[in-house]
């Protein structure tokens, strides 16, 4: 009940209460108007009182209902996806040490596409490449599947990680921005226009000219449609509950006839790279290396988006990183890395800043009523 229509009420009663004790009891006009003011102050206090009362308690149960949905949601969450968060350390882990496997393997001339490849047909070294770098996708998806955002603000640790998990996995995505950071990448180095590839993968005439000149006319990305494909693929129901396939159930996905059309896609991604083959791919692999490398050092620590960027490019320039993510042919992959990942951590850290301000706010609101 409003105020106002309380007061209207209480004013109502009060004169009511007020003809009835003059109709009853005889009483001179001073006590009449004592006895008038003492049943009207009565009425009013207990009036109040009672909407007081009803405020308070309309409060407290949606507190309490409030606290409950909370309660139950964060015991979800970490039953849910902290298993899968363990899980992804170690995927994310094997994914980085791949790239670094490639990155090895192509200082001894074997990538490519000649005699010596290790990667040209199908066997292992291709099928565990593609499971490897992939495997990540797979555990986004679960986490998306299994969560709401309201479930993921509740812990800002691991909103961060689903954050920067989509991220990496995006990033599969975004061949023309690793083909032209300095046209893509806002904040982009002056100096990378000078490292624009020529890349025209949707070429009318793109696969009669994608054998003889990969470099340009060959896709060396996934559509996003694909990627969440080869996603699901990765994921086994066993009842009402989902896990990651092994890599021995990829194998036999890999035997079956015929192979999805969104597996094929991952294989031909993969199957003869070099970095002189497909260099934007190349640039994608060592970016993806330098996020996952990251991801893996601030894992136990990060609750913030905060200070994420300029982490980022400490971790990047460190010695020891760099030794082991060159090519044979020398380029600029890890600067073209650090320009893409900069601009989306600064973006990240400025709506993880204004979402914080938000709930700051509301619940300064909520605290004062």
């Amino acid at each position: 009940m409003k105020p106002n229509r309380i007061a209207v009420a209480a004013l109502i009663l009060t004169g009511i209460a007020a003809f009835i004790l003059s109709r009853v009891v005889h009483l001179t006009p001073a006590l009449a108007s004592t006895a008038w003011g003492a049943i009207g102050g009565a009425i009013i206090s207990s009036t109040i009182g009672a909407f007081v009362k009803g405020e308070v308690d309309d409060r407290n149960s949606a507190l309490a209902a409030r606290r409950d949905y909370e309660y139950e949601a964060r015991k979800r969450l970490y039953a849910d996806v902290e298993p899968l968060l363990f899980q992804l350390h170690e995927a994310l882990e094997e994914a980085y040490h791949r790239v670094l496997s490639l990155v090895r393997t192509d200082g001894t001339g074997n990538l490519g596409d000649g005699p010596e490849s290790w990667i040209k047909g199908n066997g292992y070294y291709l099928s565990s490449t593609v499971y490897k770098l992939l495997l990540p996708t797979a555990y986004l998806r679960l986490m998306q599947r299994r969560v709401t955002f309201v479930d993921l603000g509740l812990d800002p640790g691991i909103e961060l990680k689903y954050q920067l998990l989509k991220m990496y996995a995006r990033s599969f995505t975004d061949d023309f921005v690793f083909a032209s950071p300095h046209d893509k990448v806002q904040g982009a180095p002056s100096y990378l226009e000078e490292r624009r590839l020529d890349y025209r993968p949707n070429h009318p005439d793109w696969e009669k000219l994608a054998p003889e000149q990969p470099a340009v006319y060959a896709r060396q990305a996934l559509v996003l449609g694909d990627l969440e494909g080869i996603a699901d693929l990765l994921i086994v129901q066993e009842g009402e509950k989902a896990r990651v396939m092994f890599f021995s159930e990829f194998e036999r996905l890999l035997a079956a006839t015929p192979i999805d059309d969104n597996l094929t896609e991952a294989l031909s991604l993969f199957r003869g790279f070099s970095p002189e083959r497909k260099p934007v791919l190349a640039r994608m692999l060592i970016a993806q290396a330098c996020l996952g490398r990251f991801f893996l050092s601030i894992y136990h620590r990060a609750t913030s988006a905060r200070g994420l960027a300029a982490g980022l490019e400490a971790d990047v320039k460190e010695r020891g990183f760099e030794s082991v993510t060159n090519w044979r042919t020398p380029n600029d992959d890890r600067k073209i890395a650090l320009a893409y990942w900069k601009e989306r951590l600064l973006r990240l850290e400025k709506d993880d800043a204004a979402l914080r301000d938000v709930k700051d706010t509301s619940e300064s609101r909520r605290d004062r009523r």
